[in-house]
């Protein structure tokens, strides 16, 4: 039950800052972070766990962007954020796709915990998705 109610925080905090849109300045490095998430999918009322994915995330400071590379099997897969707010303790970026929907990513810099939640926008598939876990340099 508190695998479900931390996931349900984090859903509730991802969500909340995807309607944000402010900017600071950040100096112009990259910092490069592998992590192992836990992965939910389905409609908010009954998510159903799926395997722990490992990314890897390309923060660039520069561009105000993270790249987030997906491993899965023996596929992987490739999405560019935009960083919307940055400061010493926390990290909030979002994607909008026209053909899947939107994402938000929040990465805590004390405890490298990554929230990320995904609302599909097409009818016929899951509502959405949810990931949350630790990150490593």
């Amino acid at each position: 039950m508190k695998k479900r109610s931390t996931l349900f925080k984090s859903l509730i905090f991802c969500s909340t800052f995807t309607t944000l849109l402010f900017s600071s300045k950040v100096d112009g490095k990259q910092k490069m972070l592998i992590c192992e998430v836990q992965s939910y999918t389905g409609k908010a009322s009954s998510l159903k766990e799926l395997r722990t994915q490992t990314w890897q995330l390309k923060v660039d400071f520069s561009k105000n962007s993270i790249e987030k590379y997906k491993y899965l099997g023996e596929n992987s897969y490739y999405s560019t954020y935009s960083i919307i707010s940055s400061s010493a303790n926390k990290l909030i970026a979002y994607e909008v796709t026209s053909w899947e929907g939107i994402s938000s990513l929040v990465l805590d810099w004390n405890t490298k915990q990554l929230s990320y939640v995904h609302h599909f926008l097409k009818p016929n598939r899951e509502s959405l998705s949810v990931h949350y876990g630790f990150c490593r340099s």
